[in-house]
């Protein structure tokens, strides 16, 4: 769901700018056989692709949360594909239960992997082939090679034969959301591969 809000909001020349899991809205669905909804919230720091960047060198040009930019959006570089960046992050921390970035001490030194050395967070060596491609496709240094929404979309991560694996990334998310509110998770699930 979260993709294909994506892909709408990118079709309509949209650039969310801070895509990141607090902006994300989960809630009871009204349609037969959909269990929750998801929406895409807070569009104070989006773009549209015709917006020029404002010229004044003072002024901080990146926008979004540092733990979800990609390099060009530390940059000041507004995209699409920094969308699918943070999209990688956001399933990554899903997955985990901690921030892709989690392992980087300051925030400076994030700001460096970001700008200077354009490095993608790690992907855990335990996800599947599946899921360790499909972020390859979001995390790619140049963001016009990146993959799309659309193209995420088709992605066979998406599939039906790795439908196991969505469920435990929607059970994750739900922890997440819970462990604003209660002292430990609900759901405790290991996954073996």
């Amino acid at each position: 769901m979260l993709l294909k809000g994506l892909s709408v909001i990118h079709e309509f020349g949209v650039i969310h700018c801070d895509l990141k899991p607090d902006n994300v809205l989960l809630f009871p669905s009204q349609e037969h056989g959909v269990e929750y909804e998801l929406k895409i919230g807070d569009f104070g720091m989006s773009k549209r692709k015709e917006e020029v960047f404002d010229g004044d060198f003072w002024k901080i040009k990146f926008r979004g949360s540092p733990y979800y930019m990609s390099p060009e959006s530390v940059r000041g570089q507004i995209e699409a594909a920094l969308d699918i960046w943070s999209l990688g992050c956001m399933v990554i921390e899903m997955l985990t239960g901690l921030p892709a970035w989690h392992k980087v001490p300051t925030l400076r030194d994030l700001m460096f992997k970001l700008a200077v050395l354009k490095e993608a967070p790690p992907i855990p060596s335990d996800f599947t082939p599946l899921c360790q491609d499909f972020l390859n496709k979001c995390f790619l240094k140049n963001p016009s090679q990146r993959s799309t929404a659309n193209m995420l979309l088709n992605h066979p991560f998406l599939s039906i034969t790795d439908k196991i694996f969505l469920v435990r990334l929607i059970i994750l998310f739900h922890q997440l959301i819970f462990s604003f509110f209660l002292p430990k998770p609900i759901i405790q699930i290991t996954w073996n591969s």
